[in-house]
């Protein structure tokens, strides 16, 4: 089981290596081989009958040794991608707390002031959980928040970090990360097959409080999607401790927009 987890890793993380970074570990792979099996080689010709190597396989010996040797000294490709990611996900959750505090404060949380901390909160995930896979190369990544209707009968997704397909709802059991509705427990599916959807592993968490019956209440629930099966093999614990932070904010956005949303309510009811 465990060769099998880091089988799958492996691939996961080659996969989302870069061309030149897959091409110079093969190389290094590669010559790593050769200058053992010319060691051996060359010792086998001591003690056995073996054909000592020729002058080509001896220049392919130093060459060999060399590009291993001096690859670590050489002046490597730096890459400011997560330091910038890094300093948008502090950005990002000192904009939402500063945002539900204000909202709080002023007894008000305007339906755009609202789609904001979505996105951004949103987005941050997305972030996370490329830095957790490894994705240098842009693996379709899309991290969508769901919510669930009054009848219980429908989701409807009200916010995705990527833009590029349409806020739409549909009917619970057509969604694969309602089955977090009942249980109130991640989930994950590491192999979809639907052919209409760009992505082919999906992760579901959903946004829980526990009210004194001790039964779980799902606010909401946040999709992470990707277009790379398996994407999430061994990593579930990660990921989710990660983003707990961020999950958090969602929930108290939510929870924080209900509870004003019925205190107007209230207020409403005494001016009539």
């Amino acid at each position: 089981m465990r060769l099998s987890k880091f089988f799958k890793n492996w691939w996961r993380r080659a996969s989302a290596a870069s061309k030149t970074d897959a091409v110079l570990a093969l190389c290094v792979f590669a010559a790593k081989v050769y200058t053992v099996a010319f060691a051996i080689w060359m010792a086998g010709t001591k003690f056995t009958t073996w054909t000592g190597p020729g002058t080509r396989s001896l220049w392919m010996f130093i060459l060999a040794l060399g590009f291993i040797t001096v690859l670590p000294y050489m002046p490597k490709r730096k890459s400011t991608k997560w330091v910038r990611e890094d300093v948008k996900r502090n950005l990002t959750t000192g904009v939402a707390v500063s945002g539900i505090t204000s909202a709080i404060w002023n007894h008000q949380l305007r339906p755009e002031q609202k789609q904001d901390l979505f996105v951004r909160l949103l987005s941050a995930i997305k972030s996370e959980v490329e830095g957790i896979t490894g994705d240098n190369e842009g693996i379709y990544f899309n991290v969508s928040l769901l919510s669930l209707d009054a009848n219980g009968g429908t989701l409807t997704v009200v916010c995705r970090a990527n833009p590029d397909r349409p806020l739409r709802s549909y009917r619970v059991e057509e969604m694969l990360v309602s089955q977090t509705l009942s249980t109130g427990k991640m989930f994950y599916e590491p192999d979809c097959k639907l052919a209409d959807k760009p992505y082919k592993a999906i992760l579901g968490m959903p946004l829980v409080s526990v009210h004194e019956n001790c039964k779980p209440l799902v606010h909401g629930i946040v999709s992470i999607d990707s277009a790379q099966a398996h994407c999430f093999d061994g990593l579930l614990e990660d990921i989710e401790n990660k983003i707990l932070m961020y999950l958090c904010l969602l929930k108290l956005v939510i929870t924080a927009d209900e509870a004003l949303s019925r205190g107007k309510g209230r207020q409403n009811e005494r001016k009539r």
